[in-house]
């Protein structure tokens, strides 16, 4: 028999995972939506190379540091990031900012998409 100390306790831990499965999902799929709104017209207060700019400061600092695999496919930490002006769209709020990250031992292609609301980076590669 478990006595009322024992129930209280486990009732606890109950409510204590309840409440962890609630923020884990969460945090897998309210937050990135949320981080994902925009407006049409965000991207009327930056401009093109500044999103460039971003762009590159957040790449260099934060996901290069953490992407082991691309630092090795380049084969530096510092590689020289190439971006063509021409090619950045403004689509309902976010630019679409193709580039290319050149190291000495290779060449990788990215396809940045910049929230302008909020200056969320999200990255694909390009084959």
């Amino acid at each position: 028999m478990i006595g009322k100390t024992g129930k209280m306790v486990l009732g606890t831990m109950v409510c204590v995972v309840f409440v962890m499965v609630v923020l884990t999902l969460g945090m897998t799929y309210i937050y990135p939506t949320y981080m994902q709104r925009t407006t049409p017209q965000a991207c009327a207060s930056l401009t093109p190379q500044n999103a460039m700019d971003l762009i590159t400061r957040d790449y260099m600092q934060n996901k290069l540091p953490n992407w082991g695999n691309d630092k090795d496919n380049l084969g530096t930490e510092v590689p020289s990031l190439a971006f063509i002006a021409d090619t950045v769209k403004d689509d309902k709020g976010t630019y679409i900012i193709p580039f290319s990250a050149k190291g000495p031992d290779g060449t990788l292609k990215y396809l940045a998409h910049l929230n302008c609301t909020n200056k969320y980076i999200k990255y694909d590669t390009v084959d």
